[in-house]
């Protein structure tokens, strides 16, 4: 019998308009069908992951700690101080973003709607409420790990622990923090789907770039959540 999670990406204040500071186009429409989705009698998920960023206020992806404007490209060490092969520091280049989701501010709650459905699912099915960015010095696109994957959040283990061997995604954003942390599933040779109306994007306009990376990966993309497999959902 298939085990599956539901894991819920990043659905916070921060991300969702009107007032989020780094809010997506039409992040908030998502909320009522992925609510929809914790019906334990419609959907019978044996996981349910809500991850969130909680960034320390001085987190260095944020634009105002490299005197550049959002959005603008930097490049950064890698945190460790790790070496390619000639013996120089790894680097990267990374997108810094408006100040987000910093720990304890309003901006880093989960949306209220889903949180309150959330909390309620507590005693009835196994759930993880994943922290992630919480470390100064690297980035977490990924739920898994970090960018760099010298860091990890407790969220692998507990699904290998509950058995779970496919995945589907849902939540912000569908080219940032859904991608990398499906990508970083089928890595960690988990199934994986995501459910595209179920997400939204910064830049729709580079969508074709991005679904190629999920298919490039292995990761399934469906429209709907019609569109999945009814043997994520056999008790």
């Amino acid at each position: 019998m298939v085990k599956s999670a539901l894991v819920v990406i990043d659905l916070q204040e921060d991300f969702l308009p009107p007032n989020g500071s780094l809010a997506v186009k039409d992040g908030r429409s998502i909320v009522s069908g992925i609510v929809a989705l914790l019906n334990l009698y419609k959907y019978a998920w044996s996981f349910i992951a809500a991850t969130h960023d909680w960034h320390p206020s001085n987190h260095i992806l944020f634009a105002s700690q490299h005197g550049v404007e959002p959005f603008s490209e930097v490049e950064l060490n890698h945190p460790l101080g790790a070496e390619d092969g000639a013996g120089k520091t790894l680097t990267r280049k990374f997108t810094v973003w408006p100040d987000h989701c910093v720990q304890g501010t309003l901006g880093a709650m989960l949306d209220p709607q889903f949180n309150k459905a959330f909390q309620s699912l507590q005693s009835r099915v196994l759930t993880a409420n994943t922290k992630k960015g919480y470390l100064q010095d690297r980035e977490y696109y990924l739920c898994l790990s970090d960018c760099w994957q010298t860091h990890h959040t407790e969220l692998e283990g507990l699904l290998r622990e509950a058995g779970i061997s496919h995945v589907v995604l849902v939540g912000i954003a569908y080219d940032f923090c859904v991608l990398h942390s499906a990508l970083d599933f089928v890595r960690c040779g988990f199934t994986t789907y995501v459910v595209s109306d179920l997400s939204r994007p910064v830049y729709p306009e580079n969508n074709a770039e991005t679904e190629k990376a999920y298919s490039d990966a292995g990761v399934v993309v469906v429209k709907s959540v019609q569109d999945l497999p009814d043997e994520l959902f056999e008790s």
